[in-house]
């Protein structure tokens, strides 16, 4: 388990004002899809992000992230709205990394996604519980 400062985003699909704003509105971009995820998470490793999980699934360089209907699966578990990305790192660089004005997330709340995103000094992040399988890799001793 991991502990320390960060921030805490929080992903919703777009409520119903949101559709009802333009009649040009294409109905993928009112729901979070699993490329969206993959974008925050890829956004906070390039902020320095030490630890990451998605709704208490730890995400490490070998967690897929992938659709599965109406569902995301995260390193083989379904998540669903909303989202809750943590992440533990210097919080202000995450901050400001994720919040930029024309980054990823404020494209996303511009299409109507619901994004929230805290500041925090007590995040609590799973240790990862996979197993991780090399196929060209090995142990040197």
């Amino acid at each position: 388990m991991f502990f320390g400062e960060g921030i805490i985003i929080t992903l919703k699909d777009a409520n119903k004002n949101a559709i009802k704003t333009s009649i040009f509105v294409d109905p993928n971009d009112l729901v979070v899809h699993d490329a969206d995820l993959m974008e925050v998470v890829n956004a906070l490793k390039e902020s320095g992000a030490e630890a990451i999980s998605i709704n208490g699934q730890r995400v490490v360089d070998s967690t897929a992230i992938t659709c599965l209907g109406n569902v995301i699966q995260v390193g083989g578990e379904k998540v669903g709205v909303p989202f809750e990305i943590k992440a533990i790192g210097l919080t202000e660089r995450l901050y400001g990394g994720l919040t930029m004005p024309y980054g990823y997330l404020y494209n996303m709340e511009g299409a109507g996604i619901q994004v929230k995103v805290e500041k925090s000094d007590n995040i609590v992040i799973p240790k990862y519980s996979g197993i991780s399988q090399f196929e060209y890799a090995e142990n040197v001793e």
